[in-house]
């Protein structure tokens, strides 16, 4: 029994080191495997969030041009509307003037003080 408990201790030793050392080999690689994760999710998120921004600022751009576009056309269609309606009233006004016994009319129907 002395042998036993003689070798036991005998062997215990090396068993401890080497647990000891595996163990810190595994926790220094789980370690750099932590690291390596954590940096790879930074990056990704760095991306994305690059990407995001991109993708809003490309979109405020195309909002920004369609808006532009949108309200070009709106002022040259009441543009063109008033035109044709100041065209229309005055084809209107030089036809009653025409008329045996017309009255006043004024060419600009904003203006008050004739009969329209």
């Amino acid at each position: 029994m002395t042998d036993l408990l003689s070798n036991r201790g005998t062997a215990e030793q090396p068993w401890t080191t080497a647990e000891a050392t595996i163990w810190n080999v595994y926790l220094t690689a789980k370690a750099d495997a932590d690291n390596i994760v954590v940096n790879a999710e930074r990056s990704a998120w760095l991306k994305y969030n690059g990407d995001v921004v991109k993708f809003e600022s490309n979109l405020a751009f195309i909002e920004f041009t369609a808006q532009t576009k949108f309200d070009m056309q709106m002022t040259s269609a009441l543009t063109a509307w008033q035109n044709r309606e100041n065209n229309a009233w005055s084809a209107y006004v030089m036809e009653m003037a025409k008329q045996p016994s017309a009255p006043f009319f004024v060419l600009d129907p904003s203006v008050t003080g004739g009969s329209t």
